[in-house]
């Protein structure tokens, strides 16, 4: 008799808007109620990517995922049938060593690209694939079944084991906690030097 959650996705890239939700509402995972963890199942950032996925559920956002866990245990049980698809961006790759650390497995992103007819965006930018939205829109590394979903082969093309999955992230992204130090340090020094006042010289 209440709503428990809502989230709407603008379709329009250049929207400033791009997500809309019900504030201060107990989030739920979506699709749990159907998923099988004694089966590989999929737990993604957004809704609309998990729709893609045979037996997959979407938990919203990073800083929902951890809270999820602890009120479903049964996923970290059997994180070795899980795999995590975190969005192909900097706040993704960042949380990747947290859900391998745990058991899950990986998806790596470095081989999905757009495909010629898509390579660029509308303002002539190299389109970056993003989520598996943006994958099965404008790649051509998905093919998908009679009902909607991912064929299961072209999936695991991309999911590592997250047995010695610490070295190759490493190898692949870098030392993310340096970088976002560095990062950091570099916006620190343009806003200082902005809004320093100039000196004058003694001669």
């Amino acid at each position: 008799g209440k709503w428990i959650q809502f989230d709407a996705r603008s379709s329009d890239e250049h929207s400033l808007l791009r997500y809309r939700n019900l504030e201060n509402a107990d989030r739920e995972l979506y699709n749990i109620d159907f998923l099988n963890v004694n089966e590989p199942f999929f737990l993604l950032e957004g809704a609309i990517d998990s729709t893609f996925i045979k037996n997959s559920i979407a938990f919203g956002g990073t800083q929902h995922l951890m809270k999820f866990l602890e009120q479903h245990p049964e996923l970290k049980q059997n994180a070795h049938n899980g795999t995590v698809i975190w969005d192909n961006d900097d706040a993704g790759k960042d949380e990747i060593k947290k859900t391998v650390k745990m058991g899950f497995n990986w998806f790596e992103w470095t081989d999905i690209k757009a495909n010629n007819k898509y390579k660029y965006n509308s303002d002539g930018t190299l389109r970056i694939i993003k989520d598996i939205n943006n994958a099965v829109m404008y790649s051509d590394c998905f093919r998908l079944d009679k009902n909607g979903f991912i064929v299961f082969d072209d999936l695991k093309n991309y999911i590592r084991k997250a047995d010695g999955a610490m070295i190759k992230l490493t190898l692949l992204y870098g030392n993310r906690e340096k970088m976002k130090y560095e990062k950091q340090k570099q916006q620190a020094k343009k806003i200082i030097s902005k809004t320093a006042k100039p000196t004058t010289p003694y001669f």
